[in-house]
């Protein structure tokens, strides 16, 4: 593991006194733009291996930049095309020396997303690999990453401006701004609210640091960015036409005596990020009855990334600023119900440097904040988002997770205590897909009003179940259908909605009964004393679980069992 790095000089102090006062809150990041960092272009012409003359030098805020001007990306200047492949300021690199001696250890769960930067230790070590504090899950948390804060940009001068590359690397892009703190040492809410069925929510507001990452290549086995901290190449890891895929490279700049045109160092493999202070607002939502959102489930990525978007916009709204002036994000809550699917946490934060005040102002009243986002969501016409309702160039990379309908459920649920239903226009134009599959794929269907019936497969009942309520029915009229089936199966809304073909396959796949019981596959005898069968819900309780049934396993250990899953 890699605990301690250095490099050719010395030790720089890297905090000023204007970056102690400003995060201090001493004075107004607002006032004062600090977190600004520079593209540099080069003038071929002019600059001499002495001295570098720069032809252009555009700035962006480093939240920005770090997807505008992150390497690999194209950045368009007075017209031309360039190309970001170094992190480069002119000086002698003096405050790209300083970044990579305050260098850190980025983690990030591979399950729930949750992440946080740690400074370099004994205790915190690139390749280290940690239990999640979010979603309890073992050694997901990793592995530790060189987290390197980017003071600037620049187009090498080897490479050719206007012209295209022939294997360009795929573009990155920044995660969400993560939230680490836990806030449940932040004393009472602000504001609660709860209702008969369990469920509920409540609202803190604080000072926070949030990170702001851009991960790089999302190759597991080379993943990041590929760095050299001798010169300041650098390039998304793994890209086959990148320079480091060859030894030695050219540095970047053209200033580059008395050290030659070429550099032997080597690169490391880092994530390029930003750690600010802002106003945040924290929503803990208490689910109730049979309401879940698994962690790190697609349910949870749609319905929370919905929320946090329609509760940003409509904060926008009531304040009457800019949808760019504030973010939202989602996580598992750091409680023990988190873990479970039963709480969730969803924040807002003022995206200004130090904060602004907005999220504080806009969560003021919440209900008047839900009641915005929820009309927002319902009084829109598009089936599941469009530009009209969430959709914006902010969050073009979330478009495919936006689903207004069950963002709605969700908020009807914890303000109002509602049940997640199935509207019937969109459960007959499911089950009319579904049905369309089914016939195609050789089986006989019978349509029903709220489900459909196969009469080759004893009759079996197929109906629509809510993604917020997994294995229950979702609609009035399919329950009708149940209650007086002999069998029925239930297929989840997102999965005829987003992947008909796994529907299919569910719909005639395992049965499930009007008592809650099963039918083991054809493959899977039960016999006396055999493996159990468990479901997965009911692990990991206080009481020894029942088994669901006991089967054939040939080979099987002492103490093997088998889970049953959903999908």
């Amino acid at each position: 593991a890699d605990r301690a790095e250095g490099a050719p000089e010395g030790g720089l102090d890297p905090e000023k006194l204007l970056d102690r006062l400003f995060d201090r809150g001493v004075l107004p990041r607002y006032a004062f733009p600090t977190d600004v960092v520079t593209f540099h272009v080069f003038d071929k012409a002019l600059s001499t291996e002495r001295k570098a003359v720069l032809k252009y030098s555009p700035q962006l805020g480093l939240n920005q930049a770090l997807s505008s001007y992150a390497p690999g990306r194209e950045v368009w200047v007075n017209g031309e095309r360039h190309y970001s492949f170094a992190i480069w300021t002119p000086f002698r690199r003096r405050e790209c020396w300083q970044a990579w001696f305050s260098m850190q250890v980025y983690f990030e769960c591979d399950r729930c997303g949750y992440a946080r930067v740690e400074k370099r230790s004994n205790e915190h070590y690139v390749g280290q690999v940690l239990n999640c504090p979010a979603c309890g899950t073992a050694g997901s948390l990793g592995v530790g990453t060189r987290w390197l804060r980017p003071p600037g940009f620049a187009h090498p001068v080897d490479v050719n401006a206007e012209l295209p590359l022939e294997d360009s690397p795929t573009p990155t892009r920044p995660t969400h701004a993560k939230l680490s703190a836990p806030f449940t040492d932040n004393g009472p809410p602000e504001q609660a609210g709860k209702v008969p069925n369990g469920a509920g929510y409540e609202v803190w507001t604080a000072k926070q640091r949030l990170v702001l990452t851009n991960t790089g290549s999302n190759d597991r086995m080379k993943p990041g960015f590929l760095y050299c901290p001798q010169c300041g190449r650098a390039e998304p890891n793994g890209w086959s036409s990148g320079r480091f895929q060859r030894g030695g490279h050219p540095r970047p700049n053209p200033d580059h005596h008395p050290h030659g045109a070429s550099c032997n160092g080597t690169p490391a493999a880092v994530v390029l990020g930003n750690e600010f202070e802002t106003d945040v607002a924290l929503f803990r939502f208490h689910l109730g009855g049979s309401v879940i959102i698994p962690p790190g489930s697609t349910v949870a990525k749609i319905v929370l990334t919905t929320v946090a978007e329609a509760l940003a916009a409509a904060a926008a709204k009531i304040l009457d600023i800019e949808a760019s002036d504030i973010g939202a994000e989602f996580r598992v809550a750091m409680t023990p119900e988190g873990r479970t699917g039963r709480d969730v946490e969803i924040y807002l934060y003022d995206l200004t440097p130090g904060g602004a005040g907005f999220v504080r102002a806009a969560v003021r009243d919440s209900n008047l904040l839900f009641s915005a986002a929820l009309e927002r969501l319902e009084s829109c016409g598009c089936t599941h988002s469009c530009y009209e309702c969430l959709r914006s160039y902010k969050n073009k990379w979330d478009h495919k997770y936006l689903d207004r309908k069950l963002g709605a459920a969700f908020i009807r649920h914890v303000v109002l205590g509602e049940q997640p239903t199935i509207a019937e226009e969109d459960e007959e134009r499911l089950l009319d897909a579904l049905r369309i599959d089914l016939v195609e794929a050789g089986h006989e269907v019978i349509e029903l009003d709220g489900s459909l019936r196969l009469p080759a497969m004893e009759g079996r009942i197929v109906v629509l179940g809510h993604p917020l309520t997994p294995g229950e029915t979702g609609s009035a009229r399919g329950r009708r259908h149940v209650k007086n089936a002999m069998q029925h199966i239930v297929v989840d809304q997102l999965l005829v909605d987003r992947a008909l073909p796994a529907a299919v396959k569910a719909a005639t796949g395992a049965l499930v009964f009007e008592d809650g019981g099963f039918q083991l596959p054809t493959f899977l005898a039960e016999v006396v004393g055999g493996c159990p069968v468990y479901d997965p819900s009911t692990l990991g309780l206080a009481t020894p679980p029942t088994p669901l049934a006991k089967v054939a396993i040939p080979g099987a250990p002492d103490g093997a069992f088998v889970v049953q899953l959903s999908r």
